[in-house]
């Protein structure tokens, strides 16, 4: 009898200290949206001058090769996932090759991550955007960057 109430009292004491952290509840991985914008025509370029095969995104002082972003064919958007290691303030070029064209275009955005102490875990948000090389406004959640 002795051995079933200590084993009734355990279980209760681990049930009640149990960890509020859920595994299933981790934060997203910041990011943000950008959209090209032809300055001449105003429409986006994936429009009629580029294809997303053509992007690459590389960090201006960092050995990365290349920033991990997803085209979002449907909003015609970059979505760019900066790398919480580096340092921030950051700067990264998007760089716009077309092949059959022989035209090249570059994009400097610069950007900070703040973060978010929780109980569980850290969030990290993206502020501060800039695009040095370029006019822009920020629409709708959207960077809309006119080259």
């Amino acid at each position: 009898m002795k051995k079933i109430i200590y084993l009734l009292f355990i279980s209760v004491l681990f049930y009640n200290c149990s960890d509020n952290c859920n595994e299933g509840k981790n934060t997203n991985p910041p990011s943000f949206f950008v959209k090209l914008i032809n300055n001449t025509t105003s429409e986006n370029i994936f429009t009629n001058d580029f294809l997303p095969e053509h992007i690459a995104i590389t960090y201006e002082n960092e050995d990365e090769d290349e920033t991990n972003f997803n085209y979002v064919e449907n909003l015609q958007a970059i979505q760019i996932f900066p790398d919480i290691s580096l340092n921030s303030p950051q700067t990264f070029v998007i760089t716009l090759n077309n092949p059959d064209t022989l035209e090249e275009r570059t994009i400097t955005i610069s950007y900070s991550l703040t973060t978010t102490n929780g109980e569980c875990y850290t969030t990290y948000n993206v502020s501060n955007v800039q695009c040095t090389s370029h006019a822009f406004t920020f629409v709708n959640g959207f960077y809309e960057i006119k080259i």
